[in-house]
């Protein structure tokens, strides 16, 4: 762990294993998105068909405007999905989101590492300069990891997600990247570290 306290040169570290999502996953992710602990926390949260799945699949196969990424914890297990969407090369940004798949894995400092495993291959890979998120105004597990990586709130959409039967809120959040560079990135090695 002291190499990664060490690694002040911005060299991007992957404290998770991602492995870009194949035909073979499919399963799998439909398993997990269909999960309550999941699909709860999604725009929409209807229970998705093996045929919607399979056509999100074919959808996203073909946009360059999106990366979608199995993580893994060890290499081994497969634990999660992570992804990138409206990439904008132009004006260097995107959008993210993840969430743990497995179950037994949440609770123990994965999605940190999933957060900053994925701040540095935006901002220093794909040399992006402007991540965005938006979370349901209820997920407060979500918005307290955001906030503790750095991402500051930028927008607060009212009732702005409609889903069984009433209206949701949704919260904007984005980070920079020189601030995830120059401020965030080091405390958060730390932390990660302990």
């Amino acid at each position: 762990m002291n190499d990664i306290v060490n690694n002040n040169n911005n060299k991007p570290l992957s404290l998770v294993r991602l492995q870009t999502i194949t035909e073979n996953d499919l399963e799998l992710i439909r398993k997990w998105r269909n999960q309550d602990e999941i699909r709860n926390f999604m725009y929409t949260n209807h229970i998705i068909s093996p045929e919607e799945h399979r056509k999100w699949y074919e959808k996203i196969s073909n946009d360059p405007s999106v990366k979608y990424w199995i993580f893994s914890n060890d290499g081994k297990m497969k634990n999660g999905l992570v992804c990138l969407y409206n990439i904008d090369a132009k004006n260097k940004s995107a959008f993210w989101g993840f969430y743990v798949g497995d179950l037994q894995t949440k609770g123990k400092g994965i999605g940190s590492r999933v957060e900053f495993t994925i701040l540095d291959h935006v901002f220093l890979v794909m040399d992006l300069n402007k991540l965005n998120c938006e979370v349901l105004s209820f997920n407060e597990v979500a918005l307290n990891l955001h906030k503790k990586f750095g991402f500051e709130e930028e927008g607060y959409f009212k009732k702005h997600i409609f889903r069984d039967n009433k209206y949701f809120d949704v919260i904007r959040l984005a980070m920079l990247k020189e601030d995830w560079l120059n401020i965030h990135r080091g405390r958060m090695l730390k932390l990660i570290a302990k």
